[in-house]
């Protein structure tokens, strides 16, 4: 008889421990959801920073080109108005 005993009192033991695993499962899943959710935001701050970073290239490369091109203009009527 002491075995049963035993024996019902591990398999109630069990049957609590199997409760709170499952507790926690469901917890961990709500995290989990939560996670995703967040990391799919951050992806997608990280995608429009990177686009918008290739944007801002694009306007310092052009804004460079610009700029050259007024220095050598400048340099030619600087050297225009030195030879009259």
């Amino acid at each position: 008889m002491e075995t049963f005993e035993l024996l019902e009192k591990k398999i109630s033991q069990l049957v609590g421990l199997v409760t709170q695993l499952k507790e926690e499962n469901k917890v961990l899943a709500k995290e989990n959801a939560s996670l995703q959710k967040k990391l799919g935001a951050l992806e997608r701050d990280v995608l429009e920073g990177n686009e918008s970073i290739e944007i801002l290239t694009s306007e310092q490369e052009k804004a460079k080109g610009l700029i050259t091109d007024l220095i050598k203009n400048i340099d030619r009527m600087v050297e225009g108005s030195t030879q009259l």
